[in-house]
């Protein structure tokens, strides 16, 4: 017997629509807002993204070495939000700048089996020669 492979027959589609690419984020939200006053800057980034509806079905196959990615789909459910925060001061001679990302410390995923990393800190200086 010979078992013929497709698109169809190798996919996991939670969303019902056939015209999903595997692997495809559907949704994707950015936004991004910044104050500044004399030498002070405060900003918040905000994205959402969508969460992958196909992917395939050896993912979710019994015996996989992928933990539980079924349950990792359906906790993450529609979607997450990510939010950024920064804030920085300018001098004569450079730059210093907070930068906080992820500050919910959200799971998501941009590409299959890459779980985002969680929160992460950074403290930048930049000089002006």
């Amino acid at each position: 017997d010979t078992v013929a492979i497709s698109y169809s027959n190798t996919s996991v589609n939670a969303g019902g629509d056939p015209g999903i690419l595997k692997y495809r984020i559907q949704h994707l939200i950015n936004w991004d807002i910044q104050l500044s006053y004399k030498k002070w800057a405060i900003g918040v980034t905000g994205r959402y993204y969508s969460t992958m509806r196909v992917v395939d079905q050896f993912l979710f196959s019994a015996g996989s070495n992928f933990g539980d990615l079924p349950g990792y789909f359906q906790r993450v459910g529609d979607g997450a939000w990510v939010f950024d925060v920064r804030l920085g001061y300018d001098w004569k001679w450079g730059r210093i700048g907070f930068i906080m990302e992820n500050i919910g410390n959200a799971t998501y995923s941009v590409r299959p089996l890459g779980v985002a990393a969680p929160r992460l800190t950074t403290i930048q200086v930049g000089f002006k020669f």
